[in-house]
């Protein structure tokens, strides 16, 4: 998906990382708060293309089997994202297959995004898009962006982590999930600002602030 018009016009777009329970979510949710930018969540932008877009699921249901499509309550139908996250963390090739359906539409999606943003009035423009994704490294996106924000945890802290807040998961499954990712020192090499979330989220502001400060 071309998305150069875009992205040669001036808007500055930071992307937000990291592995699985690493506090990227809780960094992006502080950062919606700042009045002079906008965050897009990449992870709830696709869960919502599970319900809108039918070429999306049918292609899903072709690749990975029928059983991953349930009908919610209000009549919709939507993909089951824990049958479908079965199938896809037991395997590179298949997390690898889900990926080249699903990232090209999700592009496509947060080049909508962008655009609206730059089509606003002067005024209520932002001065920089945060972008927070799971795997916008591993989607090739990383070029995309004039920085990457990189959230970083310990991979025995982040299998505590995923495990308390996912009950249905194993120690094994949790492993396996985090094991599926590329790892932080991966990450690192595309970073332009990271902080360990070992500490309380609270002891990390004054690091994101002296950052915020120059993008102002």
């Amino acid at each position: 998906v071309s998305t150069q018009s875009t992205w040669d016009q001036k808007m500055y777009r930071i992307g937000v990382t990291g592995g699985i329970a690493s506090g990227k979510t809780t960094l992006s949710k502080y950062l919606s708060k700042l009045k002079f930018a906008r965050t897009i969540n990449m992870d709830l932008a696709i869960h919502g293309l599970y319900d809108k877009d039918p070429l999306l699921r049918r292609e899903l249901a072709l690749r990975f089997g029928s059983n991953i499509l349930v009908t919610k309550p209000n009549g919709i139908t939507t993909v089951d994202r824990q049958t479908l996250g079965k199938i896809v963390f037991s395997s590179k090739e298949e997390l690898k297959a889900l990926n080249s359906i699903v990232h090209p539409r999700a592009m496509m999606y947060l080049n909508s995004e962008i655009e609206s943003f730059l089509n606003m009035e002067e005024a209520k423009k932002p001065n920089v898009v945060f972008v927070e994704g799971a795997v916008l490294i591993e989607a090739g996106w990383a070029s995309y962006f004039h920085e990457v924000w990189v959230t970083l945890l310990a991979k025995d802290l982040a299998v505590n982590r995923v495990i308390e807040r996912n009950k249905n998961l194993s120690k094994q499954q949790a492993i396996m999930r985090i094991t599926m990712q590329i790892s932080d020192e991966e990450r690192m090499k595309h970073a332009t600002f990271s902080y360990n979330t070992e500490k309380p989220f609270t002891d990390n502001i004054p690091l994101i602030q002296k950052e915020l400060q120059r993008l102002q």
